[in-house]
């Protein structure tokens, strides 16, 4: 049985499961052997089992696990080619793998960067991630997958393990092997989600959350996985793509009718010419140069890169793609089994592309949310709410979501206990101002935004984004100051007196002279916050409790008995005895938690389990995208910098982007960008590699320095280093070029 929180309900299950079986009998599909399958399980077993990788001798063990060559029949050869039936991999590519061999050597690394392995340091290298292997399938072994928190778990107790494995599309289809009944055999993410919004489900956000989810459904049709996975790839095919394609131009011309007879979709720019002639050999086109060539024919500097994202958009869709055909809101077909681009100069939309248009539609069908995609001439869709949308338009012909309404999606997706947790400067301080208002106003962001949209004027409010946090934050500020919402930080030396209830001294009437001090007792601010959201006036509000860096503080000293009363199941359901008030006390439904947690003070893995198993965790990384550019392509940097930190240290150390972010440094030069380096990254930097100069010229070779060693002191030392200063670099340009230094160079 699936919690309550789940993101689709039972119930959602339930019709998915329905679908696939009814399909299953209106075809005539074939199940397979059992004892076929079974046997083909039990063989990869017996042949790479944890217990049988561990017998491999440490001189065997590079060829056992990773070679391809068939003569060695190793772990990875035969995931690679010797199991196909239990989903494919990416043949031939070498990269996925932790380690690979060429010519009799090992390397490790991807295409850009190769780093070649004594034959040491592979064996080492291939000893730990062995070792890694086990721990994951002792975990497994260890572990119940009843729902999808375990599943959540799961990928946050190995989280750690999972870097090691680089490219972890083979670690997903070995431990399928291993465990085919808790792990779906679709190893790619896309496929997973493709499958699922197929079935009419809204996928989970990551991997073992959407095998939860596929598993669920699936113990509910009681097939074979492998015969669950042929009917779901039989039914749905490969993974589609859809794209949202306006049919009239600027004059009000509408060009559907005539696309359809035609069995075409195309868009306009004739004076472009043949968008061949910007292809490369892999038939990629070039965004810059389309901008180039509109801008000459006269289109203006702002719009001219939407519209070169747009025409690239879609001459690169294939065969795969699903447009939605649309006049404005309105849908008015689909189109699929789309064909090469081609050019007719003739005609005002130019380019066009053969296609079978599968649904027209008379009556009147739009999309749920909006989101500005109607403004765009062609655009890919990756809306949740409007895939789910399309998917069940295209196979299931129905016009309406048919498990939940989106509205309803929107209300029930935020769980009641809910942890934000990333390195610094991910912005989880900062969502959780917008998570408290989405739950309290019953409505994604999105939604909030759209209703925004109609006051919004951009020459008086000037960035929309902007413009939407500072409304929401305005309303968080008011709802905090009515007593609806509560912030509160944690530290080492919180406690439950503050938080639940305890006793204080009464110094109303004291004074100095006085001998005699009296005491009271006095409510903490979650017993203040529950009381407030359990009176009966206000059963029909929602309340919300931010602790920020939850993790800081003691949590069995802090929440005492209350830990179990906040669990869903137990609201209002359970009770205790406080122990100074002596008050019977329960936890309303109408109270929700958010904390926040700073990855870079402790690691998920370690926090307390009573905590870990009663929260939804949801992870805030780094997003480049965030980043201003500081005319320097910052964004490129700060990719780099990170990719370093995840591989030298790990991934909760990242830098975040909200030291960087676009809304604040839109115009931002390569002084604010030096202030910042210097200020906030070159310090944290410091902190998490203290004194490891090794790592640290690795990853900022430009901003180190060797030191001159005294004559007395070189027989203690051979190298000293320290950081560069912004006095070292009051010229720019010396920063870009440290900025852009690839290695780290001795002084001559």
């Amino acid at each position: 049985m699936m919690a309550e929180n789940d993101i689709n309900n039972e119930e959602q299950y339930k019709i998915a499961a329905e679908r696939l079986k009814n399909y299953i009998s209106d075809t005539d599909f074939k199940f397979s052997n059992k004892e076929e399958i079974d046997k083909k399980y039990n063989d990869f077993r017996n042949d790479y089992s944890p217990e049988k990788l561990k017998e491999i001798p440490d001189d065997k063990l590079l060829e056992g696990l990773f070679s391809l060559n068939p003569k060695n029949k190793s772990l990875c050869y035969s995931l690679e080619y010797g199991y196909k039936l239990f989903g494919g991999l990416i043949n031939g590519y070498i990269f996925k793998y932790p380690l690979f061999t060429r010519d009799g050597k090992w390397f490790e690394g991807n295409p850009k960067e190769i780093k070649e392995l004594t034959l040491e340091q592979a064996i080492n290298k291939a000893k730990d991630i062995r070792e890694s292997l086990i721990r994951v399938y002792n975990y497994i072994k260890e572990s119940n997958f009843e729902n999808l928190d375990d599943y959540r778990n799961f990928e946050i107790e190995i989280g750690n393990e999972l870097i090691k494995f680089v490219k972890p599309i083979w670690v997903r289809k070995y431990f399928h092997m291993i465990f085919p009944s808790i792990f779906n055999d679709f190893h790619k993410d896309e496929l997973q989600s493709h499958i699922l919004y197929g079935l009419g489900v809204v996928p989970g956000n990551t991997y073992y959350e959407r095998c939860g989810q596929l598993v669920e459904i699936n113990r509910i049709i009681d097939c074979l996985p492998h015969d669950f996975s042929r009917a779901c790839l039989e039914k749905f095919g490969d993974i589609k793509t859809f794209y949202r394609l306006g049919s009239s131009d600027n004059d009000g011309n509408k060009y559907a009718d005539e696309w359809r007879k035609k069995g075409i979709i195309a868009i306009g720019w004739p004076k472009l010419g043949d968008l061949k002639q910007f292809a490369n050999s892999k038939n990629k086109i070039s965004e810059e140069l389309i901008k180039s060539r509109l801008l000459d024919n006269g289109e203006s500097p702002i719009s001219a890169p939407r519209k070169a994202k747009e025409i690239k958009t879609f001459y690169e869709s294939d065969k795969d793609a699903i447009f939605a055909v649309a006049d404005g809101e309105k849908i008015i077909g689909l189109a699929d089994n789309i064909g090469e681009n081609e050019f007719d100069e003739n005609n005002h939309m130019a380019h066009y592309k053969k296609g079978i248009w599968v649904k027209v539609f008379q009556d009147i069908i739009k999309l749920p949310n909006k989101n500005g995609w109607y403004l765009t001439s062609c655009v890919k869709i990756t809306d949740k709410e409007n895939l789910l949308f399309l998917y069940n338009l295209y196979y299931w012909d129905e016009r309406k979501i048919p498990i939940k309404t989106v509205e309803a999606y929107n209300k029930t997706k935020n769980p009641l206990n809910q942890i934000l947790y990333g390195p610094p400067g991910t912005g989880k301080t900062y969502n959780t101002v917008i998570k408290a208002m989405e739950i309290i106003k019953g409505n994604s962001y999105d939604k909030i935004k759209e209703e925004y949209k109609t006051e919004y004027d951009e020459e008086k409010h000037g960035d929309f984004d902007s413009y939407c946090y500072k409304r929401i934050k305005a309303e968080f500020d008011k709802a905090k100051k009515e007593g609806q919402i509560e912030f509160i930080t944690f530290h080492q030396s919180y406690a439950y007196e503050e938080f639940v209830e305890g006793i204080k001294p009464n110094l109303e009437n004291w004074d100095e002279s006085s001998e005699k001090l009296t005491y009271k007792g006095e409510d903490g601010i979650f017993k203040k916050i529950a009381k407030e959201a359990y009176e009966k006036d206000n059963k029909d509000k929602k309340y919300v409790l931010i602790i920020d860096e939850i993790n800081r503080g003691n949590i069995s000293k802090i929440f005492g008995e209350l830990i179990t009363l906040i669990e869903e199941d137990k609201r209002e359901s359970f009770s205790v005895r406080l122990p100074y008030s002596h008050e019977e006390f329960t936890v309303p439904k109408n109270l929700y938690i958010i904390g926040t947690m700073n990855t870079s003070d402790r690691s998920i893995a370690s926090i307390d389990i009573a905590l870990r198993r009663r929260f939804t965790f949801k992870e805030m990384m780094p997003d480049s995208k965030l980043v201003a550019d500081f005319g320097v392509e910052f964004s490129k940097k700060f990719e780099e910098l990170n990719n370093r930190i995840r591989i030298l240290l790990d991934r909760d150390h990242q830098i975040g982007h909200s030291y960087f972010i676009k809304d604040k440094y839109e115009n931002g030069d390569i002084k604010n960008l030096k202030e910042i380096w210097f200020d906030c990254v070159m310090p944290l930097l410091n902190e998490y590699f203290y004194n490891d100069w090794e790592k640290l010229k690795l990853i900022i070779p430009g901003f180190i320095k060797s030191i001159d060693i005294p004559q007395n002191l070189k027989d203690e030392c051979e190298s000293a280093y320290e950081f560069k200063t912004i006095g070292d670099m009051e010229d720019d340009k010396a920063f870009i070029e440290a900025l852009n230094q690839a290695e780290y160079k001795e002084k001559e």
